[in-house]
């Protein structure tokens, strides 16, 4: 299901080395002065209690937090965990030659090979095509990582991998551990040495490597979302971290997309240096059409239901995910754009608020953007209808006999 031919136009981010430089503060763009009104107004108005914001744009990153948030408050990203650290995990080990998209899981962890999984792909878990279910059932949130990884090799498919579509935590919480079985270290200690430390993201954990100084910097709870009632509603485990549990902030979040597009031949960024090879990222975000008009990334979202962060006017081939704490990341390689807000307006309150509000100040970088370059966004947008054509064609996969299930050993 490789979609080929979504190849990233170089040198498409336009940020200035002096820029880049982080010396003085990026000038205040009229976009910039309607966004930061707009979120003081959300505070100001009690929908709002604490939030970050960073906008990554032509001419520098601005960068503020609001409410009771200060510049290194710690939020649960949530889904977000997704993208930034499990599936740029398994595509670092795609560049060293570690694993291929095309392998079978089961190469990894025999035992997943159990009622029938024994064909289903990396590439299928990275865009939910595999046929995983949603996620582990209740009498799991309290369980240990052990347990909920042998749960997870029992279950049965809900369909033939290739064939659908159905957005699974459960599929996530198995490629942690495929990093973990393939690098032979722990996911939490591959993402800090590989990700996190280079590229200083120095406020960035997992719920079980937070230390008690950063503890305190916890964004505090909105009313009645108590951690053990989100780890209820949400299966927020502790030591389960490939769905969720990556704690971080918006300034973290902006190094690491800074580095994603330092990824592409002719970027003017100096620093941070680039974490995946620019053909990793140009695979990552290429369109997979995965049924009713949808299309995803591997372990991004590019056009679908779960895509109105991103707004109404980012150019075809943008790309970014939310997560259920109330956090937003989508970005734009034709325009140099990303939208960071990060807040804990759990979804269980005001999703809705969270997600309208990301995909707003997305509108507004769009509509005042006299700086993009339209012959850019153009040969993106056209590289991205070519690409997600092709994909379309090819979707759903042949189906196959159903598969007929292996043994497998004990876990």
């Amino acid at each position: 299901m490789i979609a080929r031919g979504f190849v990233l136009l170089a040198a498409l981010f336009f940020i200035s080395p002096a820029a880049a430089a982080a010396a003085p503060p990026p000038p205040r763009t009229p976009a910039i002065n309607t966004i930061d009104a707009m979120m003081m107004a959300e505070v100001q108005s009690g929908r709002l209690s604490s939030a970050q914001l960073a906008i990554i744009f032509p001419g520098g990153v601005f960068k503020k937090a609001y409410g009771s948030a200060s510049d290194h408050t710690i939020y649960e990203l949530a889904s977000l965990t997704k993208p930034v650290a499990t599936t740029t995990a398994i595509m670092m080990l795609v560049d060293r030659g570690q694993l291929s998209l095309r392998d079978h899981v089961a190469k990894f962890i025999p035992e997943f090979a159990q009622n029938g999984k024994h064909d289903v792909t990396i590439e299928e878990l990275l865009l939910h095509t595999s046929g995983m279910p949603q996620s582990f059932p209740k009498s799991d949130y309290t369980a240990d990582r052990i347990a909920i990884l042998q749960h997870a090799y029992a279950r049965k498919l809900d369909f033939e991998p290739g064939t659908g579509f159905s957005y699974s935590n459960l599929g996530f919480i198995v490629l942690a551990e495929v990093v973990a079985r393939v690098s032979g270290v722990p996911f939490e200690d591959f993402c800090k040495r590989n990700i996190f430390k280079p590229l200083h993201m120095d406020d960035s954990f997992f719920d079980t490597t937070l230390d008690a100084a950063h503890r305190g910097a916890l964004a505090p709870q909105t009313p009645n979302q108590t951690e053990a009632a989100l780890r209820k509603a949400f299966g927020t485990v502790p030591g389960v971290n490939g769905h969720a549990g990556m704690l971080s902030n918006a300034s973290d979040l902006s190094k690491f997309v800074q580095a994603l597009y330092n990824s592409q031949p002719g970027s003017l960024f100096f620093a941070p240096k680039p974490i995946l090879s620019w053909r990793s990222l140009a695979a990552m975000i290429a369109p997979h059409y995965v049924g009713d008009m949808e299309y995803r990334g591997l372990g991004w979202d590019l056009a679908s239901g779960f895509s109105r962060n991103g707004g109404d006017l980012m150019p075809r081939g943008s790309f970014g995910h939310t997560g259920s704490s109330g956090t937003s990341l989508w970005m734009d390689p034709a325009t140099g754009v990303a939208v960071i807000l990060v807040s804990n307006n759990h979804f269980t309150k005001d999703a809705e608020d969270t997600i309208g509000l990301a995909g707003r100040i997305a509108n507004i970088m769009m509509a005042q953007g006299s700086f993009f370059d339209p012959l850019r966004v153009e040969r993106q947008e056209l590289q991205f209808d070519a690409a997600a054509a092709r994909s379309a064609a090819g979707f759903p996969a042949t189906p196959l006999a159903p598969p007929t299930p292996r043994p497998a050993p004990s876990p």
